[in-house]
């Protein structure tokens, strides 16, 4: 990547893109502080939309929640079928053989038919499409990013979705967003993404169980060099801004209100003095030799650039600094952002 391209010079505001024309719808989205995510709509508004009603949204999160219960019934069905069946032929004895064969014949016929991620799915939806229905009836109306997804939804063809939908590739930063990214990225950036795995719906789960109401989870900072300092999981890292618009599903440029030119220099050599660190898997801010992705990007502001201000939260105990707590510092400015809705980065594979 040629990093002359990129404007590591200019601290400003800059606009998202010279050409707004040229955005994707999806690419223009609104921040909405109360629900944490950015939708198309204006930032307090839900108007419902002529593309899709609730009843659809309803329906194919229902669908996509009852393959997920549905896939792991099967198998617990199978074995709690041949424990009974056991234990009045074989007596207590045979009970744990038997139901040991049973969950091996349910994970082996789940695997290969899908049988119970559909049985759970067309549950889900017609759960799902009744309670919709009901909201429609009481008024209500659905984000607009998400009847965009839903616009679609319908029973026909349903279990072809829900069995691909472990195919189903997610989604990745399309050449646009990527392109946007970099026309409005500069040095000192924050970088907040989120990806669409399996391990980060449980970490934005446990974060909602918090009452964090986030949909991101992956903090970074932008150098002047192009590239990228982050904490993952085998510890300090610097990449290139391309290695991350590669792997990502969702992100978002943050941007510190630095005083000066110094601010952000300093940040960056705070961020620079963790080289070789390991990630702090505990997510304590007591440890400076092992730390995590946001708590490394909230101490080297701490210490570089104390003009800008960042609260932790407390919760179970002990102190915290999470991507939110970032997102809402009264000294930091929202650039860009692709958006990112927990629960329909996952849904929209059966779209």
């Amino acid at each position: 990547m040629n990093i002359n391209s990129l404007n590591f010079n200019n601290i400003h505001t800059k606009s998202i893109a010279s050409n707004p024309s040229e955005v994707k719808q999806n690419d223009k989205l609104a921040f909405n502080p109360e629900h944490d995510k950015f939708t198309p709509s204006l930032p307090t508004e839900r108007e419902k939309t002529p593309i899709a009603d609730s009843k659809k949204v309803f329906g194919m999160a229902g669908a996509y929640i009852g393959s997920k219960i549905g896939k792991i019934a099967m198998p617990v069905a199978l074995a709690a079928g041949a424990g009974v069946v056991a234990a009045t032929v074989l007596g207590p004895v045979g009970i744990i053989a038997a139901a040991a064969v049973g969950l091996t014949g349910g994970i082996a016929t789940e695997k290969f038919s899908k049988a119970g991620s559909v049985a759970g799915g067309f549950a889900g939806a017609a759960i799902g499409l009744t309670s919709g229905a009901i909201a429609d009836k009481l008024g209500h109306s659905p984000i607009e990013s998400r009847a965009e997804i839903a616009k679609d939804f319908s029973l026909k063809g349903l279990a072809k979705k829900i069995k691909n939908q472990l195919q189903h590739k997610d989604l990745l930063l399309t050449d646009s967003q990527k392109e946007i990214f970099k026309q409005t990225v500069q040095k000192g950036d924050i970088v907040i993404t989120e990806t669409d795995s399996p391990a980060n719906l449980f970490i934005s789960g446990g974060q909602k169980a918090l009452g964090v109401r986030s949909n991101w989870i992956h903090g970074a900072m932008v150098t002047e060099k192009g590239t990228v300092i982050e904490m993952m999981p085998n510890g300090y890292n610097e990449k290139t801004i391309d290695e991350v618009l590669g792997r990502e599903n969702h992100i978002m440029i943050l941007r510190p209100n630095y005083k000066d030119e110094t601010s952000i220099h300093n940040t960056l050599a705070e961020m620079r003095k963790n080289e070789g660190a390991k990630y702090d898997f505990a997510l304590s801010l007591g440890s400076d030799d092992k730390l995590y992705c946001t708590e490394l990007i909230y101490k080297a502001l701490k210490e570089g650039a104390p003009e800008i201000n960042v609260e932790t939260r407390h919760e179970l105990g002990r102190d915290y600094i999470l991507s939110q707590d970032l997102l809402h510092s009264k000294d930091m400015e929202v650039k860009y952002s692709t958006g990112s809705d927990l629960l329909f980065n996952h849904v929209r594979k059966l779209s």
